[in-house]
């Protein structure tokens, strides 16, 4: 009577184990889709993604580097609100 408690509780306990592992088979799995989505967009070269990184690029040097130059000599330029511009761009370099 005892083995089959033991056995009936070993079960049990595998029943939940399996269910733990598919979960992070699915995880693993869309991990590995997204590495594969950005390989394939890293072979076709100059695209939407590195197109944004750019602009975002030319903001950030615009508003730290050129205006504060040309503040130096007396020309004022106008600056572009970076609140958005570092929002957007951690989305794209963290995911959220």
């Amino acid at each position: 009577m005892i083995t089959i408690i033991v056995e009936l509780i070993k079960s049990g306990l595998s029943f939940f184990q399996n269910k733990n592992e598919k979960e992070k088979s699915k995880e693993t799995l869309q991990i590995e889709e997204t590495n594969e989505t950005n390989r394939e967009e890293i072979k076709k070269g100059f695209n939407g993604r590195n197109f944004m990184f750019f602009v975002f690029g030319v903001v950030i040097l615009w508003n730290y580097v050129l205006i504060p130059v040309l503040d130096a000599f007396g020309i004022v330029l106008f600056s572009l609100p970076l609140g958005e511009i570092f929002t957007l761009l951690k989305l794209m370099l963290g995911g959220m």
